[in-house]
């Protein structure tokens, strides 16, 4: 009788408490799963800073896939929390590169405005050029606009006169004149005066007088006066998400 008595103390012991946090695991990642795809939703009406609060939570319990992450680096981008944006993009873009364009252009674009916004120029320049081979033609205008920016930016790391000097200051012309022709083509009426007025300045500057492009008649702009911290909007559309929540 007393054996018999301690293999059931034993089995209240060990066996029933073992199924109850069995029964709570499974409990939480039911619970998770839930949190997931309201985070998906939140993500999907732009309620970045929901879908982010949410997200950070389920990042502290499992390995979430590539493609969550990347959405968390998302949801930091337009929180302006532009470090931590970067550094989760960063760590995931090797495995974004299979998605469709449209998919990648959102990584590329936050992922470049976030170094730019941080004064990353060297590390924002090949995601803005990553960007042009899959954005829509009416992006390509802020595309190469930044990217001009980052060569100009970058130039006056040399002295004047030096071969790489010379080398980014072509590239800003050559980047600056194709933003504006962009705009001219395809998105003008949306590109603020302002943004033109200042790309024409630019590009006057960075070449000789007679190459300047006409029907400029303003004045007192230049380079410095341009706000470097300005982004652009891009449309994002959430596809199906996977992780190894279980």
């Amino acid at each position: 009788m007393k054996a018999g008595r301690h293999l059931l103390l034993l089995f209240i012991l060990i066996v029933i408490p073992v199924c109850i946090a069995g029964s709570g695991q499974q409990q939480q990642r039911t619970e998770d799963k839930e949190a997931l795809g309201r985070a998906m939703d939140y993500f999907k009406d732009g309620k970045y800073g929901e879908a982010l609060s949410l997200l950070t939570r389920l990042d502290k319990r499992y390995k979430l896939s590539p493609r969550i992450m990347g959405y968390i680096g998302i949801c930091h981008y337009y929180e302006w929390n532009y470090k931590d944006a970067a550094k989760y993009l960063d760590s995931v873009m090797p495995q974004l590169e299979v998605f469709a364009p449209g998919e990648r252009n959102m990584y590329y674009f936050a992922c470049a405005e976030s170094h730019f916004n941080t004064q990353e120029y060297a590390k924002a320049l090949p995601m803005y050029e990553k960007m042009l081979n899959v954005c829509s033609e009416n992006e390509k205008g802020d595309a190469y606009y930044k990217i001009g920016f980052c060569n100009l930016i970058t130039s006056g790391m040399y002295e004047e006169g030096d071969s790489l000097y010379e080398r980014h200051r072509l590239l800003a012309y050559e980047n600056f004149t194709s933003s504006l022709q962009y705009y001219q083509m395809f998105n003008t009426a949306n590109v603020s005066s302002a943004r033109m007025t200042q790309l024409r300045k630019m590009i006057k500057g960075l070449t000789k007088p007679e190459l300047f492009l006409e029907n400029d008649h303003t004045d007192s702009i230049t380079a410095d006066t341009v706000a470097i911290s300005e982004t652009g909007s891009i449309a994002i559309s959430v596809t199906d998400s996977v992780t190894n929540i279980k």
